[in-house]
């Protein structure tokens, strides 16, 4: 009985030794991706959200007019009065990255839409943040903005307006189109649209 115990206890000593940490696994690198950041301020007459059987700008609007909203306006922009980033360069994002840039308003432009839509757009700055794109090329991204609006009929007691709002938060396939309402004068409305766009130079 004494011969048996050493080899009880060595076993013992083997089975309760602590286990060798093992090395932990690295995470796979997140692809790096770099996207143009396109972007416009849109005057939207009332009539067209009502040809379009919209809701109107005070009505609350799902994702899904919303989008039905962007694809028109994308489809027939010669319709409407868009103010965007011109020339041969526009501002880049990377994934896990941020960027803003600020519209250079063409005051000719502006003059017009003050005589035909009673709305000139004063400034307007542009911001967004990115997130990683998942495997079926949807990005999450955030994108705000602030402007100011001069009027020809007041709204409010009040001619001049200014404020922030969004264009789109949440996830989005590469190169969609988003668009969000701003602000609302008589007979029409400010609004912000946005896409991703893979820069493939």
């Amino acid at each position: 009985m004494k011969s048996l115990l050493p080899v009880v206890f060595l076993f013992g000593l083997v089975a309760c030794s602590p286990k060798e940490p093992q090395p932990a696994k690295a995470k796979p690198a997140v692809p790096l991706h770099e996207y143009l950041a396109t972007f416009a301020a849109v005057k939207i007459p009332d009539e067209t959200l009502k040809q379009l059987a919209l809701p109107p700008f005070e009505e609350p609007h799902s994702m899904e007019n919303d989008q039905k909203l962007a694809d028109y306006v994308v489809a027939h922009s010669g319709d409407f009065s868009i103010a965007k980033i011109t020339g041969n360069c526009l501002p880049t994002v990377w994934n896990n990255g941020e960027t803003h840039a600020r519209l250079l308003l063409d005051s000719m432009q502006e003059g017009k839409d003050f005589e035909s839509l009673g709305l000139m757009t004063k400034s307007f700055d542009v911001r967004v943040s990115v997130r990683d794109e998942d495997d079926q090329g949807r990005v999450y991204s955030d994108w705000s903005c602030s402007y100011r609006v001069h009027l020809k009929e007041p709204v409010g007691n009040s001619i001049d307006h200014g404020g922030s709002g969004t264009g789109w938060i949440g996830f989005a396939k590469v190169g969609q189109p988003h668009i969000g309402p701003l602000f609302h004068a008589k007979g029409v409305s400010l609004w912000l649209l946005v896409a991703l766009n893979r820069n493939t130079n």
